[in-house]
């Protein structure tokens, strides 16, 4: 079961909210993402655009700084999350 029906229904078996209060929030949350989705269509992005300060720096990164993501590198591979 997704998490916001899960929510829903808690929310709804504590009486915090009615039925007809959840449905108006999912239609406003559906319409939102559907004008969202919808205005997506129309924006044009030039390459220009995609190349910018933050890319280069993740393109240039160093190993030997010990740094990803603002991380020391040994915090990393404590968490198991990079490999030698």
């Amino acid at each position: 079961m997704p998490v916001a029906r899960i929510y829903e229904k808690e929310l709804l078996d504590e009486g915090s909210t009615d039925t007809a209060q959840v449905n108006r929030m999912r239609k406003k949350i559906w319409d939102q993402m559907e004008a969202s989705y919808g205005s997506s269509k129309e924006v044009v992005y030039k390459q220009e655009e995609w190349m910018c300060e933050e890319w280069d720096k993740i393109k240039q990164f160093d190993q030997s700084e010990g740094k990803l993501s603002g991380l020391p590198l040994a915090k990393i591979r404590e968490v198991g999350l990079a490999v030698t």
